[in-house]
């Protein structure tokens, strides 16, 4: 699958599905692509749409609220956040999941990440590890577990 505008955990990732048929082929010709880099504190979050053609439409800097009126000026966009959606559910601790993986029931290594951060950890792509507890999850984080419950 390719995700061109690199966002990471979170982030809507497009293009060839498991059939090899891309998503492409099923999105209409207006289509828009809409990129979020929460933030946290006094910088802005930061956005960027893109037509179906990958040229951009739209670069715009807003807080929460504007993120919401930048995405409501087109009718279907897909949209992707540079962010987790939730906190870590714990999955990785559980031995049917671990065991899936190869791993010991019983270990504790890999057991704070969630299944996606381990996919992309084993694949030697780096990124932050999301807690268990939103309160624990830097600042930025919390934004986007925000910024979702409002896009839900």
């Amino acid at each position: 699958r390719v995700s061109p505008d690199g966002l990471g955990e979170g982030g809507l990732l497009w293009g060839s599905v498991a059939s090899g048929e891309s998503c492409l082929g099923i999105m209409s010709a207006n289509d828009v692509f809409i990129g979020i880099d929460p933030t946290a504190g006094k910088r802005p979050f930061s956005l960027a749409a893109l037509d179906d053609d990958l040229r951009v439409v739209a670069v715009e800097e807003t807080d929460a609220v504007g993120c919401l009126e930048f995405i409501g000026r087109w009718p279907d966009p897909v949209v992707a956040v540079d962010a987790p959606q939730s906190p870590n559910q714990g999955l990785m601790r559980k031995a049917d999941v671990r065991k899936r993986f190869g791993l010991p029931a019983r270990g504790k290594t890999f057991g704070d990440w969630k299944v996606c951060e381990y996919e992309l950890r084993r694949r030697n792509l780096r990124l932050y590890a999301t807690p268990s507890k939103a309160a624990k999850a830097p600042a930025w984080m919390r934004a986007g577990f925000e910024l979702y419950r409002q896009l839900a």
